[in-house]
């Protein structure tokens, strides 16, 4: 089965680590950050669009599990 876990950037690093910290255990974890530099935390890939708003921030966490069987996003 292949997935993802998306993760959209809060604005506060702490509440950014404790998210994907309840999902480790899941993995193939993906962060989404709107424009502003990003906690570096290991296994976790990092995306940075830019400033968009939460609509287009969901339009391109679905474009990139659009092959995959399930999405999960938080």
């Amino acid at each position: 089965m292949k997935y993802k876990v998306h993760v959209t950037s809060a604005t506060r690093d702490d509440l950014v680590l404790r998210a994907i910290e309840s999902v480790r255990d899941i993995g193939n974890i993906h962060l989404w950050v709107d424009g502003r530099d990003s906690p570096d935390i290991s296994g976790v890939e990092h995306h940075s669009p830019g400033r968009v708003g939460i609509v287009p921030m969901l339009n391109m966490c679905i474009k990139a599990s659009w092959d995959d069987d399930v999405m999960f996003w938080m």
